[in-house]
Formats: C-alpha cells, structure tokens, sequence
C-alpha cells in the first residue's frame, strides 16, 4: 500500500460512517468548488413539509437565486429550481418524506428518472450544501427536516468530490473522499447531527 492510501485509510479510521447528516437551523457547508459550465452536481435527499431547503445555494431577501441551484420544498411540492427560481416544468413532485436523488448541470436537471432539459446561469460562486431560507430563521418551521446522504461533484463526467456524512470525535461532518477533507457547518448559527 502506498503512502497516500495508507494516510487516507488513516483517516477514514478516524471516523464513523452514518446513513445521513441533518442540518438544525441555518447549518450548511460551503463546498468551496466554483462550477464551470461543464459541472454537475447530484445529492441525495430528503425534507419533510414546509421545510424552505436550498441544495446549491443560499437565498437572501430581497431574492437572489446566486448560486448553483438545487432543490427545494415550498409548500409540499418539492421542485428543481433554475437560477432565478423559476421552477423548470415537469420536474416536481409532492413531498413523501422518503429520499430522493437529484442532479444539476447547466443544461439538465433531474429528479431520481425524471430529466428535463435546462440553462441555468453558473456564477463564480462556490456550491453549499444543505442550505436554509434566511427569512425563515425564527419560524417553528426551519426545525424541518433536512437530510442528506451524500453529495457528488462532477467536472466533465468525472467525479471530482465525493461528500459523505460521518461522526467524528462526537461531531458531524461531511467527509469529502477525493481530497480526505472535513467539512463542518458554515453558517453562524445551528448545528449538524445524524444517524
């Protein structure tokens, strides 16, 4: 075994793999990786209603969808959202509280075997992860939930970051298996937990 694999195995025995990471609160994580029109991102998840959850990006009022945008649940429908917010049809579905796969890229969306073709705007702004709607701070709903199982990060069909969520030394984080990274909560308020 060479050296990096020894220090990656290292690593990984420095933690414990669970099936989700759930954010409380405003917690997300800034995956710190700026798309390029050749990049595409896919996360599986789950909320459950009410929840206001943005996979890609975090929206401020007055409105501005500024990053890569991924899913979101408003009002029991869970749908695809474009970079302005405008939900891209056909790509929507009634919230069941069960997982479901999502992948974006600056010209298809889909949802689990649901696509639909698109031509989202990718500013040079990097992709987060298990974002909330900040207007929604003091409201019981923010307690909904937000799960997530993994995220991917593709560069030109190649999987350039591989997000997985772990407990390590009594906290949770997202593990990035390409870079052997710890990826902890970003926002100044909330928490991670799991299981």
């Amino acid at each position: 075994m060479n050296l990096q694999l020894k220090k990656r195995a290292l690593l990984m025995a420095q933690h414990t793999r669970l099936e989700y990471l759930e954010a409380v609160d405003m917690a997300y994580i800034d995956t710190g990786y700026v798309p390029t029109e050749n990049t595409a991102f896919e996360f599986e998840a789950m909320f459950n209603l009410g929840a206001q959850v943005w996979y890609g990006s975090i929206a401020k009022k007055p409105i501005q969808y500024s990053r890569f945008h991924g899913g979101s649940e408003s009002n029991g429908v869970l749908r695809i959202y474009s970079n302005h917010g405008n939900s891209i049809d056909g790509i929507e579905i009634y919230n069941d509280e069960l997982y479901h796969v999502y992948y974006i890229s600056k010209t298809l969306c889909k949802l689990d075997e649901t696509e639909k073709a698109a031509d989202l705007i990718l500013p040079n702004l990097s992709i987060y992860i298990m974002g909330r709607h900040a207007e929604n701070v003091n409201s019981a709903v923010f307690y909904s939930t937000n799960r997530c199982r993994y995220a991917k990060i593709y560069e030109n069909g190649e999987l350039v970051r591989h997000f997985v969520p772990v407990l390590k030394n009594g906290e949770h984080f997202m593990y990035e298996q390409v870079q052997g990274r710890y990826y902890g909560n970003d926002a100044d308020v909330g928490y991670f937990t799991g299981g």
